[in-house]
């Protein structure tokens, strides 16, 4: 069995805290010309708030806009994680 490097890219920036919507559009344009460079790409655990303790006020379901569903995550051939 052949054997291939792994290509993990970890991305990072100034999350706008508790705009989900505004979060979503900030990561997707920095994960989007990852495609076909990463099988793994990782976002810090709560890109979509911010660290709060109203975290469950914005909550979505793994299945929401910013799970596993999520278009742009969709959009690549890496391999996809959320935290729960």
């Amino acid at each position: 069995m052949p054997s291939s490097d792994l290509r993990v890219s970890v991305v990072q920036a100034a999350t706008v805290w508790h705009d989900a919507a505004a979060n979503r559009a900030l990561y997707g344009d920095l994960v989007r010309p990852l495609a076909g460079q990463s099988d793994l790409i990782v976002l810090p655990e709560t890109f979509t708030s911010g660290f709060s303790n109203d975290a469950v006020d914005g909550a979505e379901t793994m299945q929401g806009e910013s799970g596993l569903s999520c278009p742009v995550a969709r959009s690549h051939s890496a391999g996809r994680a959320a935290g729960v």
